[in-house]
């Protein structure tokens, strides 16, 4: 089978798609794609005609957004290969779950799903993967990271680890280090230079992230207290918040994190009760109670800014 897989290109819920798709299929091409650029990268696979060549389609850690899902739903040569795998709320809210060949789950027995966990129920449902312990744990991890689960629920620093080795070996290689761990059914999914790396790794992200915690301005938004960073590099915005919440003792409810080299605004809670998904999703964003972002478009920007 010739597969055609885009997933989320900036997190390892994304990454854990591509490994998954790696594992199961032999002809795959995978396409890393930001949240609000799914259509985009997707209408040139559409335009060139390529897309009609692959036997199957997934979309995973994503949705197609309208006017494309309708298009989609209307071409019976693409919506019978399609199948999108998504975990986010504001997708059902959009109505984007009515289509046969979406899937948006938020939370199952497990509890809160991801892609990964949801693209690999999938692959054991239709026997295209064979379960393994190894793999169990790999996706259980990814999803409890991707959920916070593994902090609010669980407290498994592992899970927290298993991100910090992403933000090392950086997407290519991640992907590439996990196939062969898993291909291969090694015993553990660390070894002992990785546990290195890792732990170097924490010492330098508290120093790094109390530097831009230094240079945080907080601010009114909707009656919403905000904690307002610039210039902050993506691969730390997990970090940041983390940071904030158990370090430090700010009277704010979300941290606002303006990303550099993106187009994007990254939200995350600092207060339980506090539901940043609902937030960016005021401002054209999706995402998570937890975890969430919105385009840096000028109406938020403009109040970031003040």
């Amino acid at each position: 089978m010739k597969i055609l897989l885009f997933t989320h290109k900036i997190d390892i819920d994304g990454m854990g798609c591509a490994v998954l798709g790696k594992l199961s299929f032999n002809d795959i091409c995978v396409v890393y794609c930001d949240t609000f650029e799914i259509n985009q990268q997707i209408q040139k696979f559409i335009d060139d005609g390529s897309i009609y060549s692959y036997d199957k389609f997934f979309v995973t850690d994503l949705c197609i957004k309208q006017p494309l899902i309708s298009q989609f739903a209307e071409d019976n040569n693409l919506n019978k290969k399609t199948v999108i795998l998504d975990h986010h709320k504001t997708e059902i809210e959009e109505g984007n779950d009515k289509y046969s060949f979406s899937t948006i789950i938020v939370q199952d027995e497990k509890g809160k799903c991801s892609g990964t966990s949801l693209f690999y129920n999938y692959l054991l449902s239709n026997h295209l993967l064979n379960k393994s312990e190894l793999i169990d744990e790999f996706v259980e991890l990814t999803r409890q990271y991707d959920t916070w689960e593994w902090k609010t629920k669980f407290n498994n620093e592992k899970a927290n680890e298993l991100n910090i080795l992403f933000s090392i070996l950086k997407r290519e290689k991640y992907v590439e280090t996990f196939f062969n761990k898993l291909k291969v059914n090694q015993s553990a999914l660390f070894n002992e230079e990785e546990i290195k790396m890792i732990e170097e790794y924490k010492k330098m992200v508290f120093e790094k992230c109390s530097n831009y915690i230094s240079q945080m301005k907080m601010i009114k938004i909707r009656n919403f207290s905000v904690g307002v960073i610039d210039n902050v590099e993506d691969e730390y915005r997990n970090d940041i918040a983390e940071t904030i919440k158990t370090k430090y003792n700010f009277n704010i409810d979300l941290v606002a994190l303006i990303i550099s080299g993106r187009d994007t605004i990254s939200f995350r809670s600092i207060k339980q009760n506090i539901d940043v998904g609902a937030f960016a999703s005021f401002y054209g964003g999706k995402g998570h109670k937890e975890a969430a972002s919105c385009p840096k478009n000028e109406i938020i920007m403009n109040l970031l800014k003040s």
